[in-house]
């Protein structure tokens, strides 16, 4: 290889590095298209084309590297996350274990081992990633992949501590924070929870998995707002029917503003990611749309009483009332799949 395209190719790790893909794949081409039997091209060709998510060229590249010096890990290792990445689990775990032959001492190849097994085999998916972690204890990466392989063993504390350990070592670690708020919410820590997906959308914002993350816990919690409105319904329901217009109007301010403030509570902290009180998140998850229309209505309902409680006694009125429970415990049975929707893992494993 040539000094020049050397640097050429270094220049390119680097825009990748900084998540420039399409560039750094643009140079990399330019070298092939002069030495297309470059290792190290190839590699790194394989790289960007897996990250732009364009996997059959990925692995024919990844392929060609390996045939190109079939006595790299590094070929080896890139094959083996190629293959993971088209879910061919079993074929990954081959690659990882030839580039563990071929380099025992790489941390790499250990750390890229434990991550092809996890789907084949947890168990000897964890002891690959403890001797990456005995050859790199300064990696955060080590110690987040052995958290994640804990957590698939449902040892949940272990793994909490994994993830703390990789934030120790590299706070700004996007997927430790986000693995983190999944086990906060497997917790019922909502709100460490959403702190925590917020953290790693603000260290690393072009992550899908994350995002996913966050809104997967703002729909639970807005269905439960849905539940909450249908209490509030029935509190004031409840007190039209034997109370005083004066203590009507009261039960109606009360329920409608732990309503507000609940919403308020929920959406306003998350505007930054999903827009002011979550219409970006409406707009795209007809989930949200139902749920947040579910409060308003609600709320709405309930204020009308607080405004002139004498329309409790409306005939038109209580069969406005009643539809309108009607309808949204119909919404909500409709949407009870999001009370078990589980976070999806960060794209790391």
């Amino acid at each position: 290889m040539s000094a020049t395209h050397g640097a050429d190719l270094a220049r390119a790790q680097r825009l990748l590095a900084l998540k420039r893909t399409g560039e750094a794949l643009a140079i990399v081409t330019v070298v092939l298209s002069s030495q297309p039997d470059d290792p190290a091209a190839l590699r790194l060709a394989a790289r960007c084309q897996s990250a732009l998510g364009s996997n059959a060229e990925a692995l024919r590249t990844a392929k060609a590297a390996v045939a190109a010096d079939p006595h790299s890990e590094h070929g080896y290792r890139i094959l083996a996350e190629v293959l993971r990445r088209t879910k061919s689990h079993k074929a990954a775990a081959e690659a990882a274990a030839e580039a563990v032959r071929l380099a025992p001492e790489e941390w790499r190849a250990h750390l890229t081992q434990a991550q092809c097994l996890l789907r084949v085999d947890p168990n000897a998916a964890l002891k690959a990633a403890e001797r990456a972690c005995e050859l790199a204890p300064q990696s955060a990466d080590t110690h987040y992949v052995r958290g994640a392989i804990l957590r698939t063993l449902r040892k949940k504390e272990e793994a909490r501590a994994a993830y703390r350990q990789a934030l120790a070592i590299n706070p700004q670690h996007a997927q430790a924070h986000g693995a983190l708020a999944i086990l906060d919410q497997s917790r019922w820590g909502w709100g460490g929870s959403l702190r925590g997906f917020r953290r790693a959308l603000s260290i690393d914002p072009q992550q899908r998995t994350l995002r996913l993350n966050l809104e997967s816990v703002i729909l639970r919690r807005l269905w439960r707002l849905g539940w909450l409105a249908v209490i509030g319904m029935q509190i004031v329901s409840g007190s039209a029917e034997s109370s005083s217009g004066h203590e009507v109007r009261v039960t109606a301010v009360v329920a409608d503003a732990v309503l507000v403030a609940a919403t308020w509570a929920l959406l306003w902290p998350n505007r930054r990611d999903l827009g002011v009180f979550g219409w970006r998140l409406v707009r795209t998850d007809r989930r949200a749309l139902a749920c947040e229309s579910v409060v308003v209505g609600a709320v709405l309902l309930i204020a009308a009483c607080a405004i002139a409680p004498s329309i409790t006694n409306s005939g038109i009125y209580v069969g406005v009332w009643l539809a309108a429970e009607l309808a949204v415990v119909l919404i909500l049975f409709q949407l009870r799949a999001m009370a078990r929707r589980v976070a999806r893992n960060p794209e790391a494993l």
